[in-house]
């Protein structure tokens, strides 16, 4: 009898040993799936709860995106940062008790909830959009960080964790709070799925193209050079803009294969048309920064040089003021490498914010680029007028850039009064609509001979 009692303890002892391990398991599994900063439920939650979502249905879901963490948490420290989004996190949390929020990572906060009515909806976003207008405490400051806002319904709008995640983490756009479309966003998605596609197309079936856009000389009073410039018509979506297409090319790689493709081929046209001979003394290729990271781009351009029996001076790589805030130090040494080749060099794009004249020191440059939207600002091409100050701008970039011995190049010409001031202004060369747009190759022969006799 003794003997039973005993062991009945022992076995109670025993399960409430397992009752309270397992309870420990349970809260220390609870306690992982917090953010240790922010104390909302972390990204893990978030996609477990995202599976129910999708198998229970009538969920509704608004995520709320900072801008530029990376930049926030350079400027004023990851402390201060982490401070306002704790803060951010709590408000979420407090202001909508019967949705839960979720720490998505990144200073992405998701906001979840069941049976959310319409009109609830579009309070909740007003609401957070207003919040953020305002200033969060951090220390001694107050800062104010842009947001962007997207509403999704579950299953409705989001059917995939996939097309969830698409939401989760698409970069921040733009520089201001704004309340996105779902629908929009996945539009845009396909998009860019789309385009990628057709890059990959192109390249395997040796479509793209390249076009060719005069540039004038003031002093000769002709066509001495162009600027080779890639086009991309694709079957099913048409023609699409570089603008558009060259960031997803640098994005997925296929920028390296882009830019030797250019570069050949402007190397085999300039031989094959014996453009010396017709008064053209380079071809200008544009060179994006993502292309130097290539630790075979100098032995490529020089062995395409070699097959075409051309001289480097022949050809001028622009680099656009916008890439030389980005990995200098391995774009001065290719640039150097190039240019101990024989090969010149273009600043692109001059004044369009990113100017770093010390930069401009260390790097070969013999033309300066002005973008148009300073000779637009000085003179319009459609209003025939301009801002007095921006004209007081052109003219002293143009005349410091003189005194340091660079020859201009000012794009965007599309009126003679443009063409005019320019030429008082003794810029060295204009490009632009005024001259021709950028044309085939065969049309830009045909152009080349009726300008230059």
């Amino acid at each position: 009898m003794l003997y039973k009692i005993i062991f009945g303890f022992v076995v109670m002892e025993a399960l409430l040993l397992i009752v309270v391990c397992v309870r420990g398991v349970e809260q220390k599994g609870k306690k992982n799936m917090k953010n240790s900063i922010t104390g909302a439920w972390n990204r893990y939650a978030f996609m477990k709860q995202m599976k129910y979502s999708f198998k229970k249905g009538n969920a509704f879901a608004v995520i709320v995106k900072f801008s530029d963490l990376k930049y926030y948490n350079t400027t004023l420290g990851v402390h201060s940062v982490n401070r306002i989004r704790k803060k951010a996190a709590e408000w979420l949390d407090a202001a909508w008790k019967e949705m839960q929020c979720y720490d998505c990572g990144n200073g992405v906060f998701a906001l979840v909830g069941f049976g959310i009515e319409g009109s609830k909806e579009k309070e909740i976003e007003g609401k957070i959009m207003e919040r953020f207008q305002d200033a969060w405490k951090c220390i001694k400051t107050e800062i104010v960080i842009p947001v962007q806002v997207c509403s999704v319904h579950i299953p409705d709008d989001v059917h995939t964790m996939e097309d969830m995640l698409l939401v989760v983490d698409r970069e921040f756009s733009g520089k201001e709070s704004e309340i996105l479309n779902f629908q929009d966003m996945l539009t845009e998605y396909q998009r860019k799925i789309m385009v990628e596609a057709a890059i990959y197309k192109a390249l395997e079936n040796k479509s793209f193209e390249v076009y060719y856009q005069p540039i004038w000389d003031r002093e000769n009073g002709n066509i001495h050079s162009a600027e080779a410039l890639i086009r991309l018509k694709d079957e099913e979506l048409g023609f699409i803009s570089p603008e558009e297409f060259i960031p997803i090319a640098e994005r997925n790689g296929t920028i390296f294969d882009i830019g030797l493709f250019v570069f050949e081929e402007a190397c085999r046209f300039y031989k094959e048309k014996n453009l010396q001979a017709q008064g053209i003394d380079y071809i200008e290729v544009n060179l994006s920064v993502i292309q130097c990271m290539d630790s075979n781009l100098v032995q490529n351009f020089n062995e395409i040089l070699s097959q075409k029996d051309l001289e480097a001076c022949h050809i001028n790589l622009e680099i656009t003021e916008s890439a030389v805030t980005d990995n200098q130090g391995i774009l001065k040494r290719t640039v150097r490498a190039l240019d101990h080749m024989g090969i010149r060099f273009s600043l692109d794009d001059y004044g369009t914010g990113y100017s770093n004249i010390s930069f401009m020191y260390d790097m070969p440059f013999t033309i300066i680029k002005i973008d148009k939207s300073i000779l637009w600002k000085a003179l319009h091409p459609q209003l025939g007028q301009g801002d007095y100050r921006a004209r007081i701008m052109l003219e002293k970039t143009v005349s410091m850039l003189q005194e340091m011995k660079y020859q201009i190049l000012v794009e965007g010409v599309e009126t003679e009064e443009q063409k005019n001031l320019l030429e008082k202004m003794q810029c060295d060369y204009l490009q632009g609509y005024f001259f021709s747009k950028p044309l085939p190759a065969d049309e830009f022969m045909d152009y080349l001979q009726a300008a230059n006799t």
